[in-house]
């Protein structure tokens, strides 16, 4: 996962930071995605395969609860969340999708690789090497959720209040789904 995560972020991040500096915030947040620049990356199939890997997260959490594994709620919620949400996401064309596949898949490439050195190494080397990484991966969770809130205030002005209004390729539930979701992510990470 830690690998697939970093080639989605490669993919999906290099593609919007083209997009930024050639076409400004506005048009990562409003383009359709079926119209949006993909820069010569790869980013509607790993768009699409973020989605997907999202779904399979979420039936990945329902087997284990049926194995009777142990979870906080944090974990269920995040990814019957997530897995409802990006699925609507890629249905609705919601064109604020490009920021949460590329920063949610620059977060879990170290996220991922943290996890896979916790089943690797002893105890001891990972106290030393990876234990003190663990704030940092926090802190960029919630810094994720925090981006994902500015794009989301970001997208209610452009549709409501800029003047004059130009199109902007998103639909109001799409919206405010995505505004709830990670105002809920928000709250639970940050406790």
């Amino acid at each position: 996962m830690a690998i697939f995560s970093a080639v989605g972020s490669y993919h999906c991040m290099g593609a919007l930071a083209l997009n930024l500096h050639e076409h400004g915030f506005r048009y990562t947040v409003c383009e359709l995605p079926k119209k949006i620049d993909m820069q010569g990356f790869d980013l509607d199939i790993w768009v699409c395969f973020f989605v997907l890997s999202k779904i399979l997260e979420f039936f990945d959490t329902v087997l284990k609860i049926l194995l009777q594994k142990q979870f906080i709620f944090l974990h269920w919620y995040h990814h019957l969340a997530t897995a409802w949400l990006c699925w609507i996401s890629l249905a609705y064309d919601f064109a604020p999708g490009t920021w949460i596949a590329a920063v949610n898949y620059s977060v879990h490439a170290p996220m991922y690789t943290y996890y896979f050195a916790s089943s690797v190494l002893n105890k001891k080397w990972f106290t030393r090497l990876c234990k003190p990484v663990a704030p940092f991966i926090t802190t960029f969770q919630t810094t994720q959720m925090a981006m994902f809130t500015v794009v989301n205030c970001s997208a209610v002005y452009y549709l409501y209040f800029e003047e004059p209004r130009a199109p902007c390729s998103i639909t109001p539930f799409n919206l405010y789904a995505n505004a709830a979701v990670v105002l809920s992510y928000f709250v639970l990470f940050a406790l």
